[in-house]
């Protein structure tokens, strides 16, 4: 149940902070899977690479982009995110998020809740992020 009300919190927030940014003629959609994770922290070698990830992200014009997104997370958990951020150019692409899921393994904040920033460089449709010691690749459809 704790694990719904912070999906819908995550849809609500996302849903004002659109509806906070003002009106312009262009706006962007994005839905990006993942394909593959790789840690480089530790010799650990049971870290989950199948992060069965899908984020959908809002741009308006201003660059501003807001996302949510679901993953099971490097403890084989599923995780849920969400990001505000800014993207230059539509290639380079730096954001806040806030994840819940983490909550068995890392300090965490308010309600198991954790705040990483995260890197991404966009190329050919394919996303290339880092978070932390986290490599992800995905690939982003824009409609």
């Amino acid at each position: 149940m704790k694990t719904l009300y912070y999906y819908l919190l995550g849809a609500v927030l996302l849903t004002l902070m659109v509806l906070i940014v003002p009106d312009s003629s262009y706006a962007d959609h994005e839905i990006s899977v993942g394909l593959f994770t790789e840690h480089y922290e530790s010799d650990r070698k049971d870290y989950n690479e199948d992060n069965e990830f899908i984020q959908y992200t809002y741009r308006k014009d201003n660059d501003y982009a807001y996302s949510v997104s679901t993953f099971v997370n490097s403890h084989f958990e599923r995780s849920y995110a969400v990001g505000v951020g800014h993207e230059w150019d539509e290639t380079i692409g730096v954001y806040l998020a806030a994840i819940h899921g983490y909550e068995n393994h890392l300090k965490t904040h308010y309600e198991g809740v954790i705040f990483i920033p995260v890197f991404y460089v966009k190329t050919y449709g394919f996303k290339h992020t880092v978070m932390g010691p986290v490599y992800n690749l995905s690939y982003t459809f824009k409609f």
